[in-house]
């Protein structure tokens, strides 16, 4: 049909102005329709009039808005709330300014650690080390630029305001003596010093810049405004403080050895308030190191409101504080946040949270529960957010309503809208006065994340993907494509900001505290040693500090130590230029390939064979994989030896079973005997790869003397040959020390099978767990005496007396044997007349030299 005669003939007229009549009507109502809701959002901003953006969709607004704004989930007056002031398009007049939610007046920039004048920045063209008036004249121990050891020791005096420059205290270089400093100025401590125990790996100071030492396992850091730092140890009862001077110093004592802390704050009065988990209390520290119990009963769990003295907390963990400086605390393992208000008097009262619920639902103050809560934080606007159960980011309002924002994810890291964005393992949690979020997350080896006003994701720092393979340390910038230049993290822990645009984050896999500044998007190393070589993979011994050291070997002059925490081996040269490097493994899994990318799961014990079909070859127990592993040093692959699933199964090695086996040790034929710890026996695997008991009775824990099957053991842990060949046992589940001569007899040559401290001759004495053991040349046996936190020894005939350490002393200190202090010692290694002493807690290895 012709268009003239579809315009021309009468039914088709009609037909076509029916449908321009319905087209005509269809686009008048597309205003109309927008002017309701359904439409996609990010921002208020995005929708018609009377509809705001509520999770991406535009939605009708209550009926009492119609007169006045709908601002940020509230019905206000823009024109007349300073209480809203830079939200939703509300700006204050030109005399004042919007400081964390308000109008102010505008403020002159004073050098009081506070931000007057609401730029994000505290105390800016302030002295770079300011002190307080009341310190005017006095001095303080500091560190000399460029000297190092006791050189490096100084004082410097307070004069109008700020620290002058550190000044020698005239300590010149000396001959090393045993006492636990660096007398020569070398950069290494004790050295040569006859009779004393000294840090073979990167020392532990709790006095001295930061360059020069380790740091003990942080357990949470926090940061005031100036950027001074603030740190809570696991095992370790002082608060240590590290001032912008990069000088560290014990700030307060903790004093019981029952203090447990679990978080730290610093508040907006200047208090440091502490969580004490298995005190059940919360402690405040005043400028000067004062310790007092602020809120709580010492060693009373309980959930009780009230006043300050009659309110019981069970199991603080993380604090916080808001805009009016209340405090808001988990606590209940996680369940539950208490409020502490303050006012006359102070109170506490439940905020949110139930008992007696696993799981995590969102909802109102009533209906909202909470699976772990692990950390805390509040915004401007006081509301909460928090991470629960390591996965979930959520968010509580002040009328206690709960939204979780990030749900987990099994995903590749991914950037973006926060409702596309995928997180890994969340471990630390920040927000700044602009309301960005910032999260550690462990997706990969360890990257920082920041959520925007927006809900934008972006990593500003770490790596997105699986790049390298393998966990470093390099410093450098957070987000270049660049992988040489790239900052790396192994596994991150808390966060913290301080009022100057500076992220501090605990590498916890690389014992180190870094800084992440947030205007240039760099990261730097403050306390730890980063790699030097140009591959990243090794540096000198006396500059690595492990993570949690256990088993140790020597082998043609390489010192090699399991990381069972870490899950890999690391090397380190005993000749020169002595460097360190992770020889095997990268993080947990099991994968058998090129020891670069090879993967374990807590290795603990590491052994070579020096002949037969085996020889040159290492052998690992790959403990919670449940599996002997075989080390090819020249090939630099390993692969399963033996062991299949956990269990307990004999026979051709290749189907064995084992159930956690922590020992390993190879005989001049190079069979291999393994302790098969949760199995209660030790397994022999012959030169024909076949596995069998060699002594002991599967599955039942015991102690019984006796031959093959008829002995019984508890737990048998290190193992290694007397000067006879005879296989030495600590069998830790009964506080012994047994012998198997090759024939399979057994015999208890030391311990009584009860836990205690006694030194006598065999069978009189006590042990406390004992995990590792060493011979030397003469015969005697030297014992990781874990429960006591000191190293025995045992003489040829017997007699057993403490070698190094106090009883029961834990803690850190070399120097003399009779004062050092351990705090888990797990392995004990004799090599050319010295001993190695692994004392994982404190991440060190320490060598002692008659």
């Amino acid at each position: 049909m012709s268009f003239s005669t579809l315009f021309t003939d009468p039914q088709h007229h009609h037909t076509r102005v029916m449908r321009l009549l319905l087209l005509l009507t269809f686009v008048l109502l597309i205003p109309a329709c927008s002017e309701l809701y359904g439409y996609e959002c990010e921002i208020d901003t995005d929708c018609p009039s009377l509809t705001f953006c509520d999770k991406g969709i535009c939605q009708p607004i209550a009926q009492e808005c119609k007169e006045k704004d709908y601002c940020d989930g509230l019905c206000v007056d823009l024109d007349r709330s300073d209480g809203h002031c830079g939200q939703c398009g509300h700006a204050c007049s030109k005399e004042s300014t919007c400081c964390h939610g308000k109008c102010v007046p505008i403020k002159k920039k004073e050098c009081n650690g506070i931000d007057d004048d609401c730029d994000g920045y505290v105390d800016k063209g302030c002295p770079e080390h300011p002190c307080k008036k009341e310190e005017e004249g006095k001095t303080q121990r500091c560190a000399v630029s460029g000297q190092k050891g006791v050189c490096a020791q100084g004082l410097r005096t307070c004069t109008n305001g700020e620290w002058g420059i550190c000044k020698a205290d005239n300590v010149g270089a000396k001959q090393e003596t045993c006492n636990g400093l660096d007398d020569d100025c070398d950069g290494l401590i004790d050295e040569d010093a006859k009779d004393c125990v000294r840090p073979f790996t990167r020392p532990i100071l709790i006095q001295s810049p930061a360059s020069e030492t380790g740091l003990f396992r942080v357990k949470g850091i926090a940061a005031d405004p100036l950027g001074v730092i603030y740190m809570i140890f696991e095992k370790q009862l002082f608060i240590q403080r590290l001032r912008t001077d990069l000088y560290l110093e014990k700030f307060a004592d903790l004093g019981t050895e029952q203090s447990t802390p679990s978080d730290i704050h610093v508040s907006k009065s200047g208090y440091i308030y502490i969580t004490e988990s298995q005190l059940h209390i919360i402690r405040r520290i005043d400028t000067n190191g004062n310790v007092k119990t602020f809120a709580g009963t010492l060693g009373t769990p309980g959930e009780d409101d009230g006043d300050l003295q009659t309110a019981t907390f069970d199991t603080p963990s993380a604090i916080a504080e808001d805009s009016q400086g209340n405090l808001y605390v988990v606590t209940n393992r996680g369940k539950l946040i208490r409020k502490i208000a303050f006012g006359a008097p102070t109170t506490v009262s439940r905020f949110v949270g139930r008992l007696g619920s696993a799981e995590a639902t969102d909802g109102g103050k009533e209906k909202a529960t909470f699976s772990r809560i692990t950390h805390i934080a509040l915004d401007t606007h006081d509301q909460l957010y928090v991470i629960d159960d390591e996965t979930k980011l959520r968010k509580i309002t002040q009328n206690g309503s709960v939204e979780t924002l990030i749900h987990p994810s099994h995903k590749k890291h991914t950037d973006g809208p926060l409702h596309e964005a995928t997180f890994g393992k969340l471990a630390g949690l920040a927000i700044d006065s602009s309301n960005n979020i910032y999260l550690s997350d462990n997706n990969v080896f360890g990257a920082i994340r920041k959520i925007d006003k927006k809900n934008n994701v972006t990593t500003l720092a770490g790596e997105k993907a699986l790049i390298r393979k393998t966990p470093g340390f390099q410093d450098g910038d957070g987000t270049t494509t660049n992988i040489t230049k790239r900052a790396v993290f192994s596994t991150l822990s808390d966060i913290a900001l301080d009022g100057r645009n500076h992220l501090y984050v605990y590498d916890k896999g690389n014992r180190a505290l870094r800084m992440l500044s947030l205007d240039e998007n760099k990261v730097t190393t403050i306390v730890g040693s980063p790699q030097e070589e140009e591959e990243q993979k090794t540096t000198r011994n006396y500059k690595t500090q492990p993570f949690g050291p256990a088993s140790m070997l020597v082998h043609s002059n390489v010192l090699y130590t399991t990381e069972p925490n870490s899950h890999y081996i690391r090397s380190y040269s005993l000749t020169k230029p002595f460097t360190s490097k992770v020889y095997a493994g990268t993080q947990i899994g099991d994968r058998d390939d090129k020891l670069s990318v090879s993967q374990m799961n807590m290795p603990y014990d590491i052994d070579v064979c020096l002949a037969g079909k085996r020889a040159g070859r290492l052998y690992v127990v790959d403990t919670q994989n449940s599996k002997i592993k075989e080390i090819d040093p020249t090939a630099g692959i390993i692969s399963t030896l033996g062991g299949k699933t956990k269990g307990f199964q004999v026979g051709a090695v290749e189907t064995a079973k084992y159930n956690a086996p922590t020992s390993v040790l190879c005989d001049p034929k190079g069979n291999l005997y393994i302790s098969d710890t949760a199995n209660h026996i030790i397994r022999v695997i012959d030169t024909q790869d076949m596995d069998s008991v060699f002594v002991g009775s599967p599955k039942s824990p015991g102690k019984k003397d006796g031959t093959r099957r008829q002995a019984s053991f508890n737990q048998p842990r290190g193992l290694t040959f007397d000067r006879a060949g005879n296989i030495l046992i600590a069998d830790s589940g009964n506080h012994s020390i047994r012998r198997v001569t090759l024939e399979g007899k057994v015999q208890t040559i030391a311990g009584s099978g009860e836990r205690g401290y006694v030194n006598a001759i065999g069978s009189q004495a006590k042990f406390n767990n004992p995990t590792d053991l060493t011979v030397d040349q003469q015969g005697n046996i030297y014992v990781a005496d874990t429960g006591n936190h000191v190293v025995r020894k045992i003489t040829p005939k017997g007699v057993v007396t403490t070698f190094i350490g106090k009883a029961n002393d834990s803690g850190y200190k070399t120097g003399p044997t009779e004062s050092v202090q351990f705090n888990d010692i797990a392995g004990v290694w004799w090599h050319n007349q010295k001993l190695f002493i692994s004392d994982s807690h404190n991440g060190i290895v320490l060598v002692y030299q008659p």
